[in-house]
């Protein structure tokens, strides 16, 4: 009885949207953590003067911009905006 239920269940239009929904936010999660400590070490290494090379500078700066942006729609999106 049980495992006909959750057959049924794990099919439901509801559910596959639900788990659609959290797989996609835990991914984007990952992605926004990553690209914050890669900006962030970075910045260290040009604050103990290490030398950049001149492509990297804006690629950070495009990284950031690009993150900020997916962040606050993701915020826009699920109706967390003050």
């Amino acid at each position: 009885m049980a495992q006909r239920w959750a057959k049924a269940f794990y099919r439901l239009k509801r559910w596959l949207k639900c788990r659609d929904a959290y797989i996609k936010d835990r991914i984007l999660t990952a992605i926004c953590l990553l690209a914050n400590e890669i900006i962030s070490i970075l910045e260290n290494i040009l604050d103990i003067g290490v030398e950049m090379p001149p492509f990297l500078l804006p690629l950070v700066k495009n990284i950031r911009l690009t993150v900020e942006e997916r962040a606050d729609m993701g915020t826009k999106e699920d109706g967390d905006e003050e």
